[in-house]
Parts: C-alpha cells; sequence; structure tokens
C-alpha cells in the first residue's frame, strides 16, 4: 500500500511543490486558486497563454480578478505576467532545486 500512496504523491505534477504553495499561501491566500490553475495548464516551457474573453471560462473568476491575483502572484515572484493586447502571457516560474529567500 505504501508504494502506491508514493507513486501517487510522485506522478501528480499538477500540483505547484509544498515550498511555492506555502509561499503563495502565507503572502497571497487569495491567490492559490489561480495559482495551482497556472501550474496545472502551464505548458513544457512552463508558458500559460489566455486570450481575455477565455479567462472566464478557463479560471471561473473575472479578468479583473484574474490580473488582480496573478499580480500578486506576480509580486511574491511566483509567475511573471505579460499583458500582451488581447492576450494575457504568464510564465509560472520554476526554481528547480532552489528555495526561494523568503519562504
Amino acid at each position: 500500500m505504501k508504494n502506491v500512496l508514493q507513486e501517487v504523491n510522485n506522478s501528480d505534477n499538477s500540483l505547484p511543490p509544498k515550498m511555492y504553495l506555502k509561499l503563495a499561501a502565507k503572502h497571497c491566500p487569495k491567490s492559490i486558486s489561480v495559482y495551482m490553475d497556472l501550474w496545472d495548464k502551464k505548458n513544457e516551457n512552463n508558458i500559460v497563454s489566455v486570450a481575455k474573453e477565455e479567462v472566464y471560462s478557463n479560471f471561473i473568476i473575472s479578468y479583473t480578478k484574474f490580473i488582480n491575483r496573478a499580480r500578486e502572484l506576480s509580486d511574491e515572484g511566483l509567475v511573471t505576467l505579460l499583458p500582451i493586447k488581447d492576450k494575457i502571457v504568464i510564465e509560472v516560474t520554476d526554481w528547480l532545486d532552489e528555495e526561494p529567500a523568503y519562504a
């Protein structure tokens, strides 16, 4: 039974690492849901690109709230926000094995 649980825990790459979640929970708790969704939707280059009109259907919050939550995450260094004309491109930060200094 222990091996099955370890396999499930190790195979779930749709969730951010624990240290990232702790950082988000400590400094921007309202943004955790958006952060987890971004982590789940990122591509192999850690990029999420979403058209302005698709934000609600993808994240179930208004565009304004989404931008505000993404800015909170950006302020903590968890994402990089790149607004481009009618879409927004977000790079999810991946510190690899480095632990953030202020976690």
